[in-house]
């Protein structure tokens, strides 16, 4: 059976007796990553369903010691009891969601979720719980299911009329968000232009304004459209010098302008990304990973040194120093300076040294690297000054008549 078709198949066969593992809390909301599955509230009021809400908050005691299959038994029987309160009955579903999630059973969830929409089809979070199915086909690359799911929750939310106008606005922003999201994790930039486009004419979006301005330069790179990178990142950081996204911008910014010819002002828009905070350290390693290795392979040694030594003061931690030293004298060795890169690897050796202790495994990798790249340059330079030493003196130049 293929993929696409066991997916479909799952949730149409979303049977109580296929259910599986149980339990309840969720992760944070976050842009992109699936939102948490929200329980119903609990009954509180003593009477005769004490018994099941026992056997809920036991169920989810075992799913936070990880015993799984137990949490599952609990809930598995609490939804096969009669006369369970309705209320009862979603949380315990909503557990079961959130359990599959835990343990990376996106397939099972996909079902419970599908199950849970047939038996309450007039819920207030069928929306979320349609958002929810979206993520989770996303992520096992069923983009149209994904795409169909971001799509059923704007015609949700217009037919079940939410008391919330706010509420309203979120679910159908978060859709829409998806929607541009989905194309631009499927390769349709240009589809996901269009969407981000319409969402920034949008009073709504201002607060979210920085964000899909940032998503549009990341179409327009993966597009290889440098020049409206660069117009865009520019416009953005003189804008909003100080929003959470200016570190992907300046990258992106300093890659398109590489990518078009322009290094040296790359490399001065690279300073503050090199001395920025803790936030754009991501960025920075990035810098020096792919922007700084470009410049080497494409034989700009003299623009990659440059770029490297301004990234080796980032950080006084060895497990950044070490590596930044090594390219530094690798850069030196093309550029035929072998005094220099020796003294790059004697720095870094020392670096490694001070660290104390067993260096973790890659930073180890490095240090071994190093080791024997200093002993090669150091051959290199005794084998090139004995080679002078025996050779002859040169001829005079012939006398003049």
């Amino acid at each position: 059976m293929k993929a696409g078709n066991h997916f479909l198949w799952g949730v149409a066969s979303a049977a109580l007796w296929l259910i599986s593992p149980a339990a309840g809390a969720t992760e944070p909301k976050a842009a992109g990553n699936p939102a948490p599955v929200v329980g119903a509230p609990l009954l509180s009021e003593p009477g005769p369903h004490d018994a099941w809400q026992v056997q809920l908050e036991l169920a989810r005691r075992l799913r936070r010691e990880q015993d799984f299959t137990q949490a599952d038994q609990c809930l598995t029987a609490l939804l096969a009891a009669d006369g369970v309160h309705e209320e009862l009955v979603k949380t315990a579903l909503l557990d079961l969601v959130a359990s599959a999630r835990e343990q990376k059973r996106s397939e099972r969830a996909l079902q419970i979720l599908a199950q849970y929409i047939q038996r309450f089809p007039q819920d207030p979070a069928v929306p979320e719980l349609q958002l929810q199915q979206g993520y989770l086909f996303r992520e096992l690359g069923a983009y149209s299911m994904a795409l169909s799911k971001f799509y059923a929750v704007m015609t949700t939310v217009l037919n079940l009329k939410l008391d919330a106008a706010g509420t309203q606005q979120r679910l159908v922003l978060q859709a829409q968000t998806e929607i541009a999201e989905t194309n631009f994790q499927q390769g349709k930039y240009a589809d996901a232009v269009e969407f981000l486009e319409r969402l920034l004419r949008l009073d709504v979006v201002q607060s979210h304004r920085s964000e899909f301005l940032v998503k549009l330069m990341r179409c327009a790179d993966a597009l290889q459209a440098h020049a409206d990178v660069i117009r865009q990142a520019r416009e953005f950081l003189a804008a909003q010098p100080a929003a959470p996204e200016e570190p992907e911008a300046r990258f992106l910014l300093i890659r398109a302008l590489v990518r078009s010819g322009e290094t040296a002002a790359a490399l001065r828009e690279a300073v503050p990304l090199m001395t920025g905070g803790t936030p754009a350290h991501v960025w920075r390693q990035r810098l020096a990973n792919e922007i700084g290795n470009e410049l080497y392979l494409t034989g700009d040694y003299e623009n990659a040194l440059q770029l490297y030594v301004g990234l080796l003061t980032a950080s006084p931690d060895p497990a950044w120093r070490v590596p930044v030293l090594y390219q530094i004298g690798l850069c030196h060795e093309r550029l035929q300076q072998p005094a220099n890169a020796l003294k790059a690897y004697d720095v870094a050796l020392n670096a490694g040294a001070v660290a104390g202790g067993k260096p973790a495994a890659p930073l180890q990798t490095v240090l071994d690297l190093l080791q024997w790249r200093k002993n090669y340059v150091a051959w290199h330079i005794q084998a090139t000054e004995a080679n002078l030493s025996i050779q002859p003196p040169a001829r005079p130049p012939p006398a003049k008549p």
